[in-house]
């Protein structure tokens, strides 16, 4: 699996912004993993931010309100 999106990567010609948000405590999407997707992108010149939220877990809408103001958007 992980080779597979691998080579995702590998087929990006126009790189469009991406923005991350998880919770370091998220069981779905490790911040491991988060963080290795984010240095993937960035090797393929892609424009990518990660906010890991601490002691937080994958309930994006407990937080989302505070993350959205902190990112510009309501």
């Amino acid at each position: 699996m992980r080779l597979r999106r691998v080579r995702l990567l590998l087929v990006i010609t126009r790189p469009i912004p991406i923005g991350i948000v998880v919770g370091d405590q998220d069981p779905f999407f490790p911040a491991r993993d988060v963080t290795a997707t984010v240095d993937g992108f960035k090797a393929r010149g892609v424009p990518i931010q990660a906010d890991i939220i601490k002691g937080h877990d994958h309930n994006y809408y407990a937080v989302s309100s505070r993350v959205n103001a902190r990112r510009g958007r309501s």
